[in-house]
């Protein structure tokens, strides 16, 4: 699931579904575009802020941008995906088949591989899993292709972000059950090291969007927010995600597997906390949670 969380107006909750997305009009996309797929058995699967997620048969899925925003950053995975992602070694959604508008649905959208799996959050991996996931965000970390599109968010420096982080620093001194050290986050970030760009990176791993089985890296999921950026994103990212203990075991992965980023330069940190403060501010319990753990495990918040 993507959360294209931009503004520091940002939503706190899912945005609104801009256009009615069904069996049926999968069914019919699917006869008109590619009828090899037609009469294959078809399911609703799982919506998240940008896209909707259809099961074709046992082995593809309709990936659909529920709303504008998600269409106009749809190029990412629709066009460049398949240039970075198709020789990886590790699992990922890299589109099979491209679709047109049609049916009334406005926008391009694509049948991409289904990867059984648990959610991160659910299902944490396990050390060799952990290892898994360092050695493919080496594999992800190359240098971004000429003409390759920046997220319009997320591959600005941290530095021009500040505004959208005091923002959401703001809504987590509202929160009675946590005391954040404000003030603690913001000279972190002020003291991250110049910012270093140019690489392909994910840009948006959360809990959700990394499926494990049996403790084992199953797939790197929804890379609509991928694009050219500053690895210290996604290594703060993971971080996160992973809590101290673990990220050490991701670095001597990433390392071992040819990544070239400094996963312990200052702003990887900064960038840790800076996710941590944007899914700690949401309305969803299972983000908000990760947040603030995440930020307990970074020694700037505390339960009051």
């Amino acid at each position: 699931m993507t959360l294209s969380i931009q503004g520091s107006l940002a939503p706190r909750a899912t945005p609104a579904q801009e256009v009615e997305i069904t069996v049926e009009l999968v069914a019919e996309l699917l006869a008109g575009q590619f009828p090899d797929l037609a009469g294959a058995p078809i399911a609703m699967g799982p919506s998240g802020w940008d896209n909707v997620m259809v099961r074709i048969g046992t082995s593809l899925a309709a990936r659909l941008p529920r709303r504008q925003l998600a269409a106009d950053i749809s190029a990412s995975e629709l066009d460049w995906l398949p240039r970075v992602g198709g020789n990886w070694s590790f699992s990922a959604p890299v589109p099979v088949a491209v679709g047109s508008p049609a049916h009334g649905y406005p926008w391009r959208w694509s049948v991409v591989p289904w990867f059984e799996g648990r959610p991160e959050f659910e299902a944490p991996l396990s050390p060799d899993g952990v290892a898994e996931f360092g050695a493919a965000l080496a594999e992800v970390h190359t240098p971004a292709l000429a003409g390759a599109p920046l997220n319009p968010f997320r591959s600005q420096p941290l530095t021009e972000r500040a505004e959208r982080l005091d923002a959401r620093l703001e809504v987590l001194a509202t929160i009675d059950e946590w005391l954040v050290d404000a003030d603690g986050v913001r000279a972190v970030i002020a003291a991250a090291d110049p910012w270093h760009g140019g690489t392909w990176c994910h840009l948006d791993l959360h809990g959700n969007n990394v499926l494990t089985a049996e403790g084992r890296l199953a797939a790197i999921i929804d890379w609509g927010d991928s694009g050219p950026g500053d690895p210290a994103t996604d290594l703060g990212q993971a971080w996160y995600l992973l809590g101290s203990e673990r990220f050490q075991t991701f670095t001597d992965a990433y390392r071992e597997a040819g990544g070239g980023a400094d996963t312990f330069a200052p702003r990887v940190r900064a960038e840790a906390l800076a996710y941590a403060v944007t899914m700690a501010a949401l309305d969803d319990e299972v983000y908000a949670a990760s947040g603030w753990k995440a930020l307990e495990d970074l020694g700037v918040a505390t339960r009051s």
